[in-house]
């Protein structure tokens, strides 16, 4: 697959699962609801694929784990897109519908979101070999690396919050599976470090 094609397939299924159903039930607050909780699950999905590509390829090296690997960047970008239009579907919600969420809304969540969306941008923005450049390897990697860890801790906080809700099950089977994961690639890392 053409690597660029992960960004016009993550588009169209925004569009189709996230926007259009909103659009067709007029912007009601259900649809606009709808369409807030859709796109940051699609947005979780990308998150685990490219923030787990490495440890899993380092855990398997099976077909996906490469291929995962290999597409990072771009599932990162569709990332990026994903949580980003979370982000302004939560600012439409509040605008067309403030009650009861901005009453809902405690001065925590609102500065862990925008550090979020903050990363994010900033993440997504510098997916490129011109911005590897620009900060240098190491700066570039601190980003990433801080960015992603701060988004797992979050994604983390949410999910695992919401153990009585069966619906939110697979993605906290997904969380849970991606924080395995990168304690395994630490520890990995650290016992070559300690036998070189």
């Amino acid at each position: 697959m053409n690597k660029i094609k992960i960004i016009y397939l993550t588009a169209i299924s925004l569009f189709i699962v996230a926007i259009l159903p909103m659009l067709t039930s007029g912007l009601t607050e259900q649809g606009v609801r709808w369409a807030v909780r859709r796109s940051v699950d699609i947005a979780f999905i990308l998150f685990a694929f490219s923030f787990g590509a490495s440890s899993l390829q380092l855990l398997t090296h099976s077909r996906l784990s490469k291929w995962l690997l290999q597409n990072r960047r771009y599932l990162g970008i569709s990332f990026g897109i994903s949580f980003l239009l979370h982000g302004s579907l939560i600012f439409l919600l509040a605008r067309l519908y403030p009650e009861p969420l901005l009453t809902d809304l405690t001065d925590n969540v609102i500065y862990t979101g925008l550090i979020a969306f903050s990363l994010t941008f900033l993440m997504t923005i510098s997916s490129n070999n011109a911005a590897v450049k620009l900060l240098g390897r190491n700066n570039w990697s601190r980003l990433h690396t801080i960015g992603g860890y701060y988004l797992l801790i979050m994604f983390s906080l949410t999910f695992l919050s919401k153990l009585a809700e069966l619906q939110f099950w697979p993605y906290i089977i997904l969380t849970l599976c991606l924080i395995s994961l990168r304690i395994y690639k630490i520890i990995k890392q650290l016992t070559t470090t300690l036998h070189t």
